[in-house]
């Protein structure tokens, strides 16, 4: 590939660019070969701290695949009308190299550095942030050592659901954090009873092993950013101070409240918006995500949202069917890339814990092997879920009934020109299915 690049650059010279654009573009060259350098000591460096490992060259094989992808994708950034290269929006492989990076010196287990490095390069988390889940989840495992995998697993989705989603909708799909996590209080002066109360969030986060209020709170306030700025859609510190200024200081106080700090805000904010939406690309919403997983989890053999269409129906609700129809809320259908991804993955990641794998490891597996197929989401989607019955509920929730008698090209028409997000998300599903 490197000896492409170099023929690439011989034939700049018998552009006609001007010297600027020659300039840029043999810059960039030289920035990929840097960067090949400093994978190739990445390479060296494995090889030298995990030479024993059994393990090793599964991690030299996902290096490899993230490699071939960013080194594919400059054939096709190259724009000869501009005379530019391109930055390709979607740099999934770049977090990954450059998770392999930031936790290669971490002591932790094989499996555990996969769950790090899987929040870091599919969700945006820096690597604090990815072990303070870690952390999570392993005082999970020891406040409940006898309960099996699938129950730790919907434990730990459903408390990291509850830092945005909660209430009694979510405590009647999801289930309740209060029979698991909870407060006794003191006896009631007039019959002497003393009751049960949830504890706040804050405090179940301390009993799971994040010991340091402040950092819990630096969780809780990154887990909301990048529910926030997950899809893309938000703008650098710049562009909000001009065009939303009071948004600018909302957002600017809360950093400041957690942060303990106002100085270095923009430059803070302009790196997790550069994070948590994928370079704009958009990320899966986690917090969406994992709070879909817990309602498929949800080991509670009875609940009032069961009166609702049923334990499947809800199940649907809350995570796809709820983003693209009307059947959830009388809110008009909206769903960005953050909900689409989360949708679809919670499905699909669902999916394979039900085959036998732990959330550990089909988060891993599913989302190696998505590198690999980029049309892996939308198929993987369909085995799980019947096509025409995902697109007959749409139509029957949004359509008017007018429009459905027009026919099938009237219908896209409608549903493009009404509501453009689930346009998107049924014609992406329809370009795969059978």
């Amino acid at each position: 590939m490197i000896a492409y690049l170099y023929e690439v650059n011989q034939s700049f010279s018998a552009l006609s660019l001007d010297s600027e654009k020659k300039g840029n573009n043999t810059e960039l060259i030289r920035g990929h070969q840097a960067n090949k350098r400093i994978y190739e000591t990445i390479l060296k460096d494995l090889r030298a701290y995990d030479s024993y490992s059994g393990g090793l060259f599964d991690d030299l094989d996902s290096i490899d695949v993230q490699l071939s992808r960013g080194l594919a994708q400059i054939e096709t950034s190259w724009d000869a009308n501009q005379g530019v290269f391109k930055v390709p929006s979607d740099l999934t492989w770049a977090n990954y190299l450059t998770a392999y990076a930031d936790t290669k010196d971490l002591k932790l287990s094989r499996q555990e550095k996969a769950f790090v490095q899987t929040m870091m390069a599919e969700y945006g988390f820096d690597a604090e942030t990815a072990q303070q889940l870690l952390t999570i989840k392993q005082g999970i495992d020891k406040k409940f050592p006898t309960s099996s995998q699938e129950f730790r697993d919907y434990i730990f989705l459903r408390v990291i659901g509850a830092v945005n989603y909660d209430g009694f909708q979510w405590n009647e799909t999801a289930g309740h954090l209060k029979t698991y996590f909870y407060n006794v209080t003191v006896g009631s002066s007039i019959t002497g009873k003393s009751r049960t109360v949830e504890k706040p969030l804050l405090e179940i986060f301390k009993e799971l092993g994040i010991k340091e209020e402040t950092d819990v709170k630096k969780l809780i306030y990154n887990l909301r950013l990048q529910h926030e700025l997950a899809s893309g859609k938000a703008s650098y510190s710049n562009k909000l101070k001009s065009e939303d200024p009071e948004l600018y200081e909302t957002f600017k106080k809360r950093y400041s409240e957690t942060y303990n700090k106002e100085d270095g805000f923009d430059k803070f904010w302009d790196s997790k918006l550069k994070a948590y939406s994928n370079n704009g690309a958009g990320h899966a919403d986690f917090t969406h995500q994992s709070i879909t997983m817990a309602t498929h989890l949800n080991p509670n053999q009875a609940q009032l949202s069961d009166l609702y269409g049923g334990r499947e129906h809800v199940k649907d609700l809350s995570g796809w069917e709820g983003d693209t129809t009307k059947n959830a809320t009388d809110k008009k259908p909206s769903i960005g890339e953050d909900d689409y991804k989360a949708d679809l993955d919670s499905v699909n990641l669902i999916g394979r814990m039900q085959k036998g794998q732990s959330y550990d490891q089909a988060i891993s597996s599913y989302y190696a092997d998505l590198q690999k197929d980029s049309t892996l989401r939308e198929r993987e989607f369909l085995k799980n879920k019947d096509w025409k019955q995902v697109r007959s509920t749409i139509y029957s929730s949004i359509l008017p009934l007018e429009v459905m008698q027009k026919g099938e090209d009237a219908i896209k028409a409608y549903i493009e020109s009404n509501y453009p997000g689930v346009s998107k998300f049924l014609n992406r599903l329809e370009a795969v299915a059978d």
